[in-house]
């Protein structure tokens, strides 16, 4: 049964650790799109990387931290806005990263040498962090922050309490407090039970629960908050998977078939983006170019061999697909760097395009139909070995041959070499050829 009582942190550190030895500390905020992400599974809370850590000789102790989620970690609307409970969620991150200040010495932690580093939404809490409070309040609770496939801008925005007003209605009618003189009050009063139940059935377009711009947490929409050096100066590393467009794709339940789908597949989920933006993105990307899965050519019989898998496909889908996958992830993470760098700060930019599974296609969440897309590098970054045991059965390891156990030695390498240098490239690689992250 969810409960709301869910505010714990995990930590995992070497055996064996010398008293008063103090080792670098990275932090893990997970993701699932602000409604799902646990702390405990072995495949979240950095056991493998600590393990790498200390055969590299190189040991950091792992933290991995729960904040509350959906409703109850993001209220939405007007009512929550003027009641001053918005983005509960990063707050709840926030302390907990406090917490660890105080407290993660007692466990052989350098409190000066915290890297935070999450994936999706998990990373863009990460993003968070950095423009909290205008990058201004009080002390620094990390030095340095990873980012994998979520940013500033993206697929997450940052949005107005009025554009989060159809989710808070839906949840009131869901709970029958659409009459009652104080509809927040009405919500308080509810079992959690009941709110967890209510807020599952609210179908609206994208995210129903998510960031706010509330003044406080969020000053303002971070793009601005960036531009004008309004950030935590730490370095940063930060990447994306080369297929991702296709998460965009189910993400939004949009398969389209025509050039008019397209548009109206952006009218409905990007209501502001101008026409002329929309025939722009169709004129720069023509039929038959090429698209994700990127290791495809662009005449494969995608749709035919997608439908073999009992799933959806559209004609257009593969357009789309690259659309969106340059616009949400690889436009904003390169934003992002660029902007960083403009503010003379190191950011280490890289692009994955493995592909973990190709052909037969088989859809599995939350890898949706695997290729390069949406989280597939998870299992490499995180050094899930062959013989790991899912605690989720929709986690797999890492793809067990020679080159794939390589490549997720040696990334997981660079992030173990960034939380103890803030250079994700050391001299040596002990795992074969070096991958050289970029530094913009």
């Amino acid at each position: 049964m969810p409960r709301e009582d869910c505010l714990n942190l995990n930590t995992i550190r070497p055996a064996g650790l010398r008293a008063r030895r103090k080792l670098p500390v990275l932090v893990w905020i997970c993701g699932g799109g602000f409604t799902q992400g646990p702390n405990a599974d072995p495949a979240w809370n950095l056991s493998y990387v600590i393990r790498e850590s200390v055969q590299q000789e190189q040991p950091i102790i792992g933290v991995a931290i729960n904040y509350r989620l959906s409703f109850l970690g993001f209220p939405a609307g007007i009512q929550a806005m003027n009641a001053g409970i918005t983005n509960l969620g990063f707050k709840d991150q926030r302390l907990a990263l406090q917490w660890l200040q105080e407290n993660i010495a007692a466990f052989g932690g350098d409190p000066d040498r915290v890297t935070i580093r999450g994936e999706s939404a998990g990373a863009v809490g990460v993003s968070a962090q950095l423009v909290a409070y205008g990058g201004q309040k009080n002390s620094n609770p990390f030095r340095a922050a990873i980012l994998h496939s979520g940013f500033l801008t993206g697929f997450t925005i940052f949005r107005t309490a009025p554009l989060f007003q159809p989710s808070y209605d839906a949840l009131v009618a869901n709970l029958s407090c659409s009459n009652h003189p104080n509809t927040l009050t009405c919500l308080r009063a509810a079992p959690v039970e009941s709110i967890y139940k209510a807020q599952n059935q609210v179908t609206l377009p994208l995210l129903q629960w998510g960031p706010l711009v509330d003044g406080d947490f969020i000053k303002r929409a971070p793009v601005f908050e960036m531009n004008d050096g309004r950030v935590v100066r730490v370095p940063i590393m930060l990447g994306n998977n080369v297929d991702e467009g296709f998460w965009a794709i189910d993400f939004a339940n949009g398969h389209p078939n025509t050039t008019d789908d397209i548009r109206h597949y952006f009218n409905a989920y990007v209501p502001a983006l101008p026409s002329a933006a929309v025939e722009a993105l169709l004129e720069a990307y023509p039929e038959n170019a090429p698209a994700p899965p990127f290791s495809l050519p662009p005449d494969f019989p995608w749709c035919q061999t997608v439908r073999a898998a009992n799933t959806t496909c559209g004609a257009q889908e593969r357009r789309v697909a690259a659309m969106l996958g340059d616009t949400v992830f690889d436009a904003a993470r390169l934003f992002m760097a660029r902007g960083w760098a403009k503010q003379g700060l190191k950011a280490y930019s890289y692009r994955f395009d493995a592909t973990p599974r190709s052909l037969p296609l088989k859809y599995q969440f939350p890898q949706g139909r695997w290729f390069s897309t949406h989280g597939v590098e998870m299992s490499y970054s995180l050094g899930l070995p062959r013989d790991y045991v899912a605690g989720n059965p929709d986690t797999v390891p890492v793809r067990d041959v020679p080159g794939h156990v390589a490549l997720s030695r040696n990334m997981v390498s660079r992030m173990i070499a960034f939380v103890h240098t803030l250079d994700p490239n050391p001299p040596k690689s002990r795992h074969g050829r070096c991958l050289v992250i970029s530094l913009w």
